[in-house]
């Protein structure tokens, strides 16, 4: 069984989701498509008709590894991205970014004993 990756790629300096991976910092944006920062083909990936406001993290693991990036697009009834939204979503991404290095190391360590399997039954 094949799994499907979905992956995003763009220059690391582009939008706001630049800026957070840059930066290494939450970026908050309440005025969303009107910021001079914003660049659509990065800070939409969801693709959103409109983006009224937004807030991206980058997930950097305890090594300092870039695992992804998190965008949170148009809060519920269009109200204003606030410090304590902020605050709970910068704890969120070092979670995040952690789980995803830890299931990379199991997708590893799953990949060589596949192959020590396969290796000792064709001997």
């Amino acid at each position: 069984m094949t799994r499907k990756q979905i992956l995003v790629r763009f220059p690391k300096d582009r939008g706001i989701t630049g800026q957070a991976i840059q930066g290494r910092e939450v970026i908050v944006v309440n005025n969303g498509e009107s910021n001079i920062s914003f660049a659509a083909e990065v800070d939409n990936a969801v693709g959103c008709a409109i983006v009224h406001n937004l807030m991206v993290g980058a997930c950097y693991d305890r090594d300092g590894s870039l695992r992804g990036v998190i965008q949170l697009v148009n809060k519920t009834h269009q109200d204003e991205i606030t410090f304590q939204d902020q605050r709970e979503f910068s704890n969120l991404l070092s979670i995040v970014a952690e789980i995803i290095r830890q299931l990379d190391e199991v997708r590893v360590v799953g990949d060589i004993s596949a192959n020590v399997n396969l290796h000792l039954t064709q001997a």
